[in-house]
Order: C-alpha cells, then sequence, then structure tokens
C-alpha cells in the first residue's frame, strides 16, 4: 500500500495528490502493523509500524518534490533545444 502511494507520487504535479493521500495510508499501514503484531507476526507487525511512521512520510514528503525537480528540468532542456534549432 505504501509502496504504491510512493510510485504515483513519482508522477510530475499528479503526484502532488499523494500528499492528501499519504496521512490516511500510513495511518492504515500503522493499523495493520498493530494488528499483525498482535496476531503473532511481531517482526513483520513492527516493521511495518515503523514503516509507516518514518519510510512513508518521509517518501511522501520528498518524491513529489523531486519528480516535479525532474519534470522542470526535462521542460528546461526541451526550451533549450527549440532556442537552438530555430
Amino acid at each position: 500500500m505504501l509502496l504504491v502511494g510512493v510510485a504515483i507520487a513519482f508522477v510530475p504535479v499528479g503526484g502532488f495528490i499523494v500528499w492528501l493521500l499519504g496521512v490516511p495510508l500510513c495511518f492504515a499501514a500503522f493499523a495493520l502493523g498493530i494488528l499483525g503484531a498482535a496476531k503473532g507476526k511481531t517482526l513483520a507487525g513492527v516493521l511495518l509500524i515503523l514503516a509507516s511512521m518514518t519510510a512513508g512520510p518521509v517518501a511522501f514528503a520528498i518524491v513529489p518534490m523531486v519528480s516535479l525537480q525532474a519534470k522542470f528540468q526535462r521542460d528546461q532542456l526541451e526550451r533549450n533545444e527549440k532556442l537552438h534549432h530555430c
């Protein structure tokens, strides 16, 4: 679930929508981690809890900015190519 959200965040501009989805996704992963730990899958539950508290928020904060920066760089290269071809 978190990986899908992070993958969507790589889409330039549209990836910013993931900021709105990031909190519910991290909350759901946290709840599933608690549920997994309670059902006897302690290691998997703890890893999911840690991922939902650390890796998820960091990824949802950084990935859209990186993808948008890449889009701006591509646009700049296209503008430079058009100027040189004219």
